[in-house]
């Protein structure tokens, strides 16, 4: 990756090619994990072999195992060709964030919707709705300043808003720009200034270099100094990286929590997920009801009814 502009926004959009790998994971994973729990359910659940939750987090852990050397062999086909920061900071960051954690987060989410969901098509489809959805306001495709104003909370409560700073920060903070020709602002100065002296407040005061300050015309400006600047108008900040992480685990406590109280409810209590959906939609629902319960005795029998019709005509 050069020190360009352009390279700073490539690094940028890569991300978005990391996120996505993770969908694939996540589907390979239902197969397995749904078939696991109709072999629980026929099996071991009949014969209180161990406890369900076993199941959930003994297969959680075992998918975030093998996602973890998956992201490995990712790491470093992603972050070492580009010639990234070596920092053992940054590079250690980027490794612990994407190698360890990032897997822990797409794998609890992925089983939380399939250990609830009736069949494995049913989790694919609401994966799908809520992966396009926390990917469509993470900041990559849409700043958070083009949103609507409805949708703008999604930018914060999509989890990968947070996994695209712990992405990009390590990337570009410290890294220097140098545009190339075509990103160069060229501007021509007063008579009797050069370029040095036309530009010394505006540099000041917005930031930026000049490729040539000697020079009487033509001047070559660039608006950065830095590819981390180029970045910030997302939201992008090296000194959040921790934040970052800390966030990242609460979105994994939350789909483990999630998972087991999901399970335990559709699944051992055998409730309808959609049920109350269902229920809600049933405009039936919204007309109140009598008061007083339907008299069901009317059409019962009643002593003497054997008797009615029975009865001889007096004789003449």
């Amino acid at each position: 990756m050069d020190h360009s502009i352009g390279g700073a926004q490539g690094a940028f959009s890569s991300v978005f090619m990391l996120l996505l790998i993770s969908v694939a994971m996540i589907n390979q994973s239902h197969v397995f994990a749904y078939d696991t729990r109709e072999l629980f359910e026929v099996r071991e659940a009949l014969s209180n072999t161990f406890h369900w939750s076993c199941l959930l987090l003994c297969h959680t852990i075992l998918e975030i195992f093998w996602s973890t050397i998956c992201q490995f062999f990712i790491y470093v086909c992603y972050y070492w060709p580009p010639r990234y920061s070596g920092d053992a900071n940054k590079a250690g960051f980027f490794f612990f964030i994407n190698v360890l954690i990032f897997p822990a987060y797409y794998c609890t989410y992925g089983l939380a919707i399939l250990y609830f969901s009736p069949d494995v098509p049913s989790a694919s489809m609401i994966n799908s709705n809520l992966f396009a959805a926390m990917l469509l306001f993470c900041g990559i495709l849409n700043p958070k300043r083009y949103s609507p104003r409805f949708w703008s909370f999604m930018y914060v409560a999509s989890p990968f808003t947070y996994f695209v700073q712990s992405f990009v920060g390590p990337i570009l903070h410290n890294r220097k720009l140098v545009c190339a020709y075509s990103e160069l602002s060229i501007v021509d100065p007063p008579e009797g200034q050069n370029c040095g002296d036309y530009f010394s407040h505006y540099i000041d005061n917005n930031g930026g270099y000049l490729r040539n300050p000697e020079a009487d015309s033509s001047c070559q400006y660039c608006p950065y100094t830095m590819q981390e600047q180029v970045v910030i108008q997302y939201g992008i900040k090296w000194n959040q990286h921790w934040r970052d992480f800390g966030i990242a685990w609460i979105y994994i406590i939350a789909n483990t929590g999630f998972m087991l109280v999901g399970y335990y409810y559709f699944r051992v209590l055998g409730k309808n997920p959609f049920g109350m959906i269902f229920k809600l939609l049933n405009p039936k629902s919204l007309i109140p009801k009598p008061r007083h319960e339907k008299d069901k005795t009317i059409f019962q029998k009643k002593p003497g009814d054997d008797k009615i019709g029975t009865q001889k005509k007096p004789s003449a």
